[in-house]
């Protein structure tokens, strides 16, 4: 999706350093920026994001807590040209090679996956994501049954099917606009059938082999809950720092799940948590 002509978007505006550019970036393609702009600065770089009207300016804060936030009405002429030069195709892990649909995917890899940005979050170039994708790698193959919770893009679910035709898989968010980008990035990649739900956790009342929810900190403070008795086998958990996973791992064993594998990659954590008595 880009931005219409005379349309009112928000904006988020963060300075960082020129080695930070590529992550910052990621994380903007990952939470559903619709465009990008980049100002070399003196003293570092500005990033511009913009957003649609309607986007949780709180989700926002949660990780720019330091940005300037502003609405704006936009119309620039070279939007999506950025838009194409600031998205790219890539590899993750050896089995995933992600592009978006004006680039071609690669025969070097098993599983090629097209996801365009949009306003939901999951391209794929986040870290969070794809130590996702790495969990599902090994654990995908072996789940009757798998749930896709806050899904965003839907890239989470389609990797899945992707991995295991024959799983029953339900991909769910609180936002009817992301299930509407997850059903579209579905179709183009002829998917096969996943069931798609505009609902919280709580909604959900079926239990998973295999459950993912790749969401922010301070979601899984308050929905832990919520999440915690929907897998029977497997919970992976994405989205957090190295230093917040300590936090995770006490809340979750609350409510009757222990870790059982871990992957890391620039300072953020994919766990996978299991019941107590269960650690295979």
């Amino acid at each position: 999706m880009l931005p219409e002509s005379n349309h009112e978007w928000l904006c988020l505006e963060v300075k960082v350093r020129p080695d930070e550019v590529e992550k910052y970036v990621s994380l903007l393609w990952e939470l559903g920026t619709t465009g990008l702009e980049e100002i070399q600065a003196p003293d570092g770089v500005a990033i511009k994001a913009f957003f649609p009207p309607s986007f949780s300016e709180e989700e926002l804060k949660r990780y720019f807590s330091n940005a300037c936030l502003v609405r704006v009405t936009s119309n620039p002429d070279d939007w999506v040209e950025n838009y194409k030069k600031n998205f790219h195709r890539f590899p993750v892990g050896r089995t995933f090679y992600i592009h978006p649909s004006w680039e071609a995917g690669s025969a070097d890899y098993p599983v090629n996956l097209v996801i365009d940005p949009g306003h939901a979050f999951g391209t794929g170039t986040h870290e969070s994501t794809q130590l996702c994708l790495l969990a599902l790698e090994q654990l995908a193959a072996d789940a009757g049954s798998i749930a896709d919770v806050g899904t965003g893009s839907g890239i989470l679910a389609l990797a899945a099917r992707r991995l295991n035709p024959d799983a029953a898989i339900l991909a769910v968010d609180n936002d009817w606009q992301a299930i509407e980008m997850a059903r579209e990035n579905l179709l183009k990649n002829r998917a096969g059938r996943v069931r798609l739900a505009a609902a919280t956790a709580a909604a959900v009342n079926t239990r998973f082999d295999l459950v993912l929810a790749n969401l922010a900190f301070g979601i899984f403070q308050i929905a832990a809950a919520e999440i915690a008795p929907l897998a029977t086998h497997s919970l992976i958990i994405s989205g957090f720092t190295t230093d917040q996973a300590p936090v995770l791992v006490d809340l979750f064993a609350t409510h009757g799940l222990q870790p059982a594998q871990r992957w890391e990659a620039n300072g953020w954590v994919c766990l996978r948590l299991t019941p107590v008595n269960r650690l295979s």
